[in-house]
């Protein structure tokens, strides 16, 4: 078992706030490793583009256990849907081979995905 629980239930963020996410596991064997990411990932036409903007790891753990991590999120680029393109932010925890769900988050100025509408003639 594999889980991560973020600080905020509604897991949405302003640019620059602070996040705590407590990682906790239980294994037959201790892990080689944990390692923990945060990243942003975009969806929609065109090229998909990626970023880990902040990872740790920890080693020598025992099988079952806990740790908390501790960081200061980006400025950006923030959450967005769009008619084209999509930027999602997730953090992700993998362990030996087990991978759990990545927790998506939301960062944003309104703790909402921006919004893009699509422009037409008659918008402009």
């Amino acid at each position: 078992m594999l889980d991560i629980t973020l600080d905020r239930a509604d897991r949405s963020y302003l640019p620059g706030e602070y996040l705590q996410a407590h990682v906790q596991w239980d294994f037959d064997l201790p892990p080689r490793a944990i390692h923990l990411e945060l990243r942003w990932d975009t969806e929609g036409k065109g090229t998909s583009d990626s970023e880990v903007v902040a990872e740790e790891t920890w080693s020598g753990v025992p099988a079952r256990g806990n740790q908390t991590w501790s960081l200061t999120l980006p400025r950006g680029p923030m959450s967005l849907n769009g008619h084209l393109i999509r930027i999602q932010w997730t953090l992700r925890c993998r362990a030996d081979g087990h991978e759990m769900y990545p927790v998506s988050l939301t960062i944003s100025p309104t703790r909402q995905p921006v919004q893009l509408s699509t422009v037409t003639e008659d918008d402009s």
